[in-house]
């Protein structure tokens, strides 16, 4: 039977540099994990305190709207939680290789297989959220009229809006990919967004749309331009009519680059034209109800 050989000087020391580098290797693996979880830790925190704002203005839910110093601070949280979001991706590092092992470790496996795709879309939410809010700022807490902010978010934004709109409408597939993801560990408080995050991703398109349709509308719709005068009319439900109700008053409006020039609103009565002018109504109208004038009280 041959007897087993002692090992050479030079092996020896090929075996201290392989253990040194393993050790090496598992401090700094330790480091990084221990300032990643400190990062995305001071991330969540950050998220949570911002979602229950940040879901209604990417909404553009006019009822829940944040005052300036709200806004303000929900701008400076996104910020802050993507810098510390970018600080875990840079600290993981290499240890995102080693994910593809989550097959072989019991319970947590999944979680550290899907953990790398999380981060990554968590960063990109956040900063195209960001990216939304920023572009938006006008219309939520700017000055002079309603009409000259929101001219400034829908059109003369709209490109920058719309790239961060549609790139957070690209994610909405990642999201529920992940949400069905069964996590464990220190991952499961950062899913624990997922849920919520998916309905408000699920409303983008339908904004985005809206967007779209502000851009393409706001200028001839408020008088840039060129002046525009609209017709407003008072119905009455409880007194049925084809478009809705009894015209029991109504007004004129004229805007003229985002600005009301003229408005006056009166009983659809001061309106009828003077006697020289009636109208006779169409026949149908006039046998129904045995009249012989139209007047505007009776015009839909």
């Amino acid at each position: 039977m041959p007897r087993l050989r002692p090992p050479r000087r030079r092996e020896w020391i090929l075996l201290a540099v392989l253990a040194a580098l393993l050790g090496v290797l598992t401090v700094d693996a330790a480091l990084r994990v221990r300032d990643a979880r400190r990062e995305a830790k001071a991330a969540i925190v950050l998220l949570d305190r911002s979602r229950s704002t940040l879901g209604p203005l990417l909404r553009f839910d006019t009822s829940v709207w944040p005052g300036r110093d709200g806004y303000t601070r929900l701008q400076d949280d996104l910020r802050a939680a993507e810098g510390h979001l970018r600080r875990t991706d840079e600290r993981l590092g290499y240890l995102q290789w080693f994910a593809a092992a989550g097959w072989i470790v019991p319970r947590y496996g999944e979680s550290l297989r899907n953990g790398p795709a999380l981060l990554d879309f968590t960063i990109t939410v956040t900063a195209e959220a960001s990216g939304v809010l920023e572009q938006a700022e006008p219309l939520f807490v700017g000055t002079g009229n309603s009409g000259d902010r929101a001219r400034a978010v829908f059109v003369e934004r709209h490109d920058a809006l719309d790239g961060h709109l549609a790139r957070l409408e690209t994610v909405r597939g990642d999201s529920e990919r992940l949400a069905r993801v069964r996590w464990a560990g220190p991952l499961g408080r950062t899913a624990r967004l997922l849920p919520e995050l998916d309905q408000d991703l699920a409303r983008v398109t339908s904004v985005r749309t809206t967007a779209a349709r502000m851009a393409a509308g706001l200028d001839p719709l408020l008088g840039y331009g060129g002046p525009r005068t609209y017709i407003v009319l008072g119905q009455n439900e409880q007194e049925l009519r084809p478009t809705g109700g009894f015209l029991g008053t109504m007004g004129v409006v004229k805007v003229a680059d985002g600005k009301i020039q003229t408005f006056e609103y009166a009983s659809s009565y001061e309106y009828d034209p003077k006697p020289d002018k009636h109208r006779v109504p169409p026949g149908d109208f006039a046998r129904g109800l045995g009249v012989a004038y139209w007047y505007v009280r009776d015009a839909n």
